[in-house]
């Protein structure tokens, strides 16, 4: 339990300093369904292959 908060920490870290860097993408309503639909896409095949294991 530990580790994870740990490792969940450095993510946040890590997200943050991406922020200040600008190394971030703006979603608006003309963009938003491309983002959707990459996210659905990446939830199947990561479902996929947690049900191939």
């Amino acid at each position: 339990m530990k580790q994870n908060i740990e490792s969940l920490k450095q993510d946040i870290n890590a997200g943050i300093q991406q922020l200040k860097n600008g190394e971030y993408t703006e979603y608006d309503e003309n963009n938003l369904s491309t983002l959707m639909t990459s996210i659905k896409a990446k939830g199947r095949k990561r479902l996929q292959r947690t049900i191939s294991e």
